[in-house]
């Protein structure tokens, strides 16, 4: 089964893809808890490394001489997560940008109390974010849509892959948030 899967992927066999992302998503999960706890974080990483698999593929750079699907897929989540874990902050630095931000609220919260106000910025950030990010934002937060339903009318191979692209667009959407309150 493994050599067909592989010359599926190779195809570019989107299917094959989805199989390989259901496969092996909570073991990978099970496997990486060991090295850090926030498990939407480990669906994240799990997700770019199953693209950067079926990516390799494609290009017929994936080589599986001497390992399995399974061990590959882990070695390049392993090491996505690593480079991820090397880029945070030590956690006094998190609790200190949460006072900052704190008192950022305080300073700017009668300006983003008016309504009006916020409309008009958010209108303008989510034009900013990018068409797939508005429209996620828009079929899930306006319109109600559950991300199986994001998932069909997006062509996206499994719903996790539209609650992993919402989580990074809403992270981006309170950036730009977070942006505004300390430019004003």
């Amino acid at each position: 089964m493994s050599d067909i899967l592989i010359e599926r992927l190779k195809s570019g066999d989107k299917a094959a893809l989805g199989e390989v992302y259901k496969l092996y998503r909570d073991p990978f999960v099970q496997f990486a808890k060991s090295y850090h706890g926030d498990q939407e974080l480990l669906y994240d990483i799990y997700q770019d490394a199953t693209i950067a698999l079926f990516e390799k593929a494609i290009q017929g750079k994936l080589q599986l001489d001497k390992s399995s699907i399974k061990t590959y897929l882990f070695s390049i989540g392993k090491f996505m997560l690593f480079t991820k874990l090397k880029k945070e902050p030590p956690r006094s630095e998190i609790i200190k940008d949460q006072e900052v931000a704190l008192g950022l609220y305080e300073e700017t919260k009668s300006f983003m109390d008016e309504p009006e106000h916020q409309i008009v910025f958010l209108r303008k950030t989510l034009a900013k974010l990018g068409e797939k990010c508005r429209r996620i934002l828009e079929l899930y937060y306006y319109e109600n849509k559950s991300m199986k339903e994001i998932q069909q009318l997006m062509d996206y191979n499994h719903p996790d892959v539209v609650k992993s692209h919402k989580s990074r667009c809403m992270k981006s959407l309170k950036e730009q948030f977070e942006h505004k309150n300390i430019t004003r």
